[in-house]
């Protein structure tokens, strides 16, 4: 992502919260449990990652928000 924004000349910090990558992880990588054991499930693909961001950019331009929060990332 950051590669992407500094290409059309932003950055990272003026798009995202601080805190609103550490949702993105939160969305993407969970816990499946079952009876014997305990499994670190990963969706952090591009195309995941991709998808979900420009959800909440969407969102984010929608509402008139200057940047992506945490919030929005766990509703986008």
């Amino acid at each position: 992502m950051k590669f992407k924004l500094e290409r059309v000349g932003s950055s990272l910090e003026a798009v995202f919260e601080k805190n609103a990558l550490d949702a993105i992880r939160e969305r993407l990588i969970f816990s499946k449990s079952s009876k014997n054991s305990r499994e670190v499930v990963s969706l952090m693909y591009p195309l995941m990652i991709n998808n979900l961001v420009t959800g909440a950019m969407n969102q984010a331009a929608t509402f008139g928000l200057p940047k992506v929060s945490f919030d929005l990332i766990k509703e986008a």
